[in-house]
């Protein structure tokens, strides 16, 4: 029995050093693993308010870029809108447009004023047709196109009737384009809704 209690106390010895070793490690590991959660923690948290503050720079330079952007396409569509207001007046004033008559007294400045504004369109809207959608740059082009045939019709010596007649049509046409391309714009710069003037 002696040897019995010995191998037990021996047992009991060693499962008391294991567990106490086991303790200890555990602790030890705990400890370490705890300080390590916390300093990567830390270091992660460090990490995030740095990319915070990346992410909030670029938005700034984003909504600056964004702002001249808007403000350089404004000052684009204004220009587009006076000019092409200056155009519809001058074709206004070349041709009496209530009774739809032609006025036979068009002096040459008169069409070179016309030819004048369509250059003036034509030049504004070739460097800045990427701010307008393909409808707006489709229109624009037919009203250069348009303008340009009239002003070359009424720079003619000798009207026909029948060239006349295709040039009221065209002023017609360049009229109701002059229409739908400035509530376009008016449209771009917010002034009227999608659905309203």
């Amino acid at each position: 029995m002696a040897v019995i209690t010995e191998v037990v106390t021996q047992i009991g010895q060693t499962a008391v050093i294991v567990a106490g070793a086991s303790w200890l490690a555990k602790s030890i590991f705990s400890s370490w693993l705890s300080k390590n959660v916390e300093t990567h923690k830390s270091e992660l948290n460090k990490s995030v308010e740095l990319y915070k503050i990346e992410l909030q720079r670029e938005l700034q330079l984003f909504q600056i870029r964004n702002s001249k952007l808007h403000i350089d396409r404004s000052e684009v569509i204004k220009d587009i809108y006076n000019i092409v207001d200056g155009l519809h007046g001058q074709l206004i004033f070349i041709f009496r447009r209530g009774g739809k008559t032609w006025v036979p007294e068009i002096t040459e400045s008169y069409y070179l004023k016309l030819e004048e504004w369509t250059y003036k369109l034509f030049d504004c809207f070739r460097s800045n047709r990427f701010y307008f959608n393909d409808e707006l740059q489709e229109l624009i082009q037919k009203i250069i196109k348009l303008t340009m045939e009239v002003s070359e019709f009424i720079s003619k010596d000798d009207i026909t009737k029948e060239n006349k007649n295709i040039i009221i049509l065209s002023v017609d046409e360049i009229t109701t384009y002059i229409v739908i391309v400035q509530k376009l714009l008016r449209r771009l710069l917010g002034v009227i809704d999608e659905e309203g003037d």
